[in-house]
């Protein structure tokens, strides 16, 4: 027997890619590096034209964006937990392990695209 779930496979939010100038509107993380020592994760996102385009097995568009993240997945799975921190707001007044304000990045505000996937029961 097998169960339902929800995945999360992308984000959408319209960007412009800084290498091209060509719009991108549905970005996946492609690798999580986290680093245990300075409480940070560093998250690398592929930037699409469409969700169309990436699910037909289509390059990104550009060179992929390298976004450096606040603390580290605990308890989640690595590249849920980056998805969930890209789309969240930065508190006022954060600052990162050298204590520099953090300042927005690109995905602050953006859509989770979940997927329904079939898990085979244990």
């Amino acid at each position: 027997m097998a169960t339902q779930t929800k995945k999360i496979v992308g984000l959408k939010i319209a960007i412009e890619n800084p290498d091209t100038g060509v719009p991108t509107n549905f970005h996946v993380v492609s690798s999580v590096n986290i680093h245990y020592k300075m409480n940070t994760t560093m998250v690398t996102v592929d930037g699409y034209f469409s969700e169309k385009l990436f699910d037909a097995g289509k390059s990104p568009v550009g060179i992929p964006l390298n976004i450096n993240l606040q603390g580290i997945p605990e308890n989640e799975d690595a590249k849920n937990w980056a998805y969930r921190q890209l789309i969240a707001p930065i508190p006022e007044g954060a600052v990162d392990a050298y204590l520099q304000p953090i300042l927005p990045h690109e995905f602050v505000g953006a859509v989770l695209v979940e997927r329904e996937i079939k898990a085979a029961d244990v």
